[in-house]
């Protein structure tokens, strides 16, 4: 009854230590209420109360064991993929504040114990250099230091360290080299150095793309990751070209076309930088957005802009077609709502070559160069600025 006692108390506590690392970092501990062996690869992240860890015996100052799991990643370090934190009941715990060793109280404060394990379980190892809750031995730290929130941060802060551009459907010209961002710029503890760029694009339907990466000097590796930067499809072709190509049906969500090589050579002929060249089809049977909405003062803007081309009647919207294809083109404005039933207007334009080309409300195209410093407009409608739905 005693052990039971002990456990009941711990698996209590040990939900308000999740608690403090959700709090002071990004991590979010999910607790689930099931019941899953510690000691089998199940792929369940679980918490028990043993007198011995899976059949051997509790080294003789140990109280708890972490033991992670890893799977390789396409990009980066390995990734842990079950974590699993069993603790010696054997031994006698209590919860106090302050130094380890009181008159009067007896046992370990199990709160130093928790902490310290699940910072295991999220990948953080033993830290000797600074004052931390994961140093190798349970001390008079009974809180979260900030060495710990540092390296907790670290791997999970969420914030990309590489410059992200906006990908363009359609021709993208571009170069790897030394002075770009690496993966290990990107994903923190990787030792991965090659070079990468990163395009950001977001979809609110399914949609179809078809990438194409060519460069005559460069191995090309090609990637699209979902937000969390979890690579969900990568071709590298340098077993037989230096170009790489990738077809991906994705959801609606946000995504990252990441442009990459290798850290070191693979084949002679293709290098690690120079130029390179990313075409990008996207196929749909709805429009999608367009990009980053910005007002004409450079400010963001809360409106989203959607639309697409068609050459079926709106059967599949793309980007790229034959040239005798008929086309009918297909936009939407979804006004945020501080402007809805206020004055505005439409601007389209055709950019051909090096000429600017306004289309007029009667329906004519007129060159930007006869009226420089004026912006012709399409139409003029309060009744076009509707709100989002």
């Amino acid at each position: 009854m005693a052990a039971l006692a002990v456990a009941s108390l711990g698996m209590r506590h040990l939900s308000r230590r999740w608690n403090d690392w959700n709090d002071a970092t990004s991590f979010n501990f999910i607790v689930r209420k099931e019941t899953e062996d510690p000691c089998g690869y199940d792929g369940f992240n679980s918490v028990d109360f043993s007198d011995d860890y899976c059949g051997s015996a509790f080294g003789e100052n140990t109280l708890a064991i972490a033991v992670a799991s890893y799977q390789s990643a396409i990009l980066g370090e390995p990734t842990i993929s079950e974590a699993n934190i069993i603790v010696d009941q054997t031994k006698q715990f209590n919860i106090f504040d302050g130094n380890l060793v009181q008159f009067g109280i007896q046992g370990v404060d199990f709160r130093r114990v928790a902490l310290h394990e699940l910072g295991h379980a999220i990948g953080l190892g033993h830290e000797t250099s600074n004052k931390a809750i994961m140093a190798p031995s349970i001390s008079n730290l009974d809180r979260l230091q900030p060495d710990d929130i540092a390296g907790a941060e670290k791997l999970y802060d969420g914030s990309i360290n590489c410059a992200v551009a906006d990908l363009a459907f359609g021709l993208t010209s571009n170069a790897l080299n030394s002075t770009d961002c690496t993966v290990s710029d990107l994903l923190p503890g990787s030792r991965d150095t090659s070079p990468i760029d990163l395009y950001r694009f977001s979809l609110t339907n399914p949609a179809t793309l078809r990438l194409g990466m060519t460069s005559s000097t460069l191995d090309s590796v090609l990637l699209i990751a979902d937000e969390n930067l979890q690579v969900i499809g990568f071709d590298n072709k340098s077993i037989n070209e230096c170009d790489s190509s990738l077809t991906q049906l994705l959801q609606p969500g946000l995504y990252y076309l990441l442009a990459n090589t290798f850290d070191s050579p693979v084949k002679s002929e293709c290098g690690i930088s120079g130029d390179y060249q990313i075409n990008a089809i996207l196929s749909s049977g709805w429009v999608n957005p367009l990009g980053t909405s910005t007002s004409l003062s450079g400010d963001a803007a809360n409106a989203v802009f959607s639309g697409g081309i068609t050459s079926d009647k709106g059967v599949n919207f793309t980007n790229q077609f034959s040239p005798d294809a008929s086309l009918d083109i297909v936009g939407r404005i979804d006004v945020d709502p501080q402007h809805v039933g206020q004055e505005g207007f439409i601007v389209i334009v055709a950019v051909v070559d090096q000429q600017i080309l306004f289309l007029n409300e009667a329906g004519e195209f007129v060159d930007a160069a006869a009226n420089p410093g004026v912006i012709t407009r399409a139409s003029n409608n309060n009744a076009l600025l509707q709100s989002r739905n």
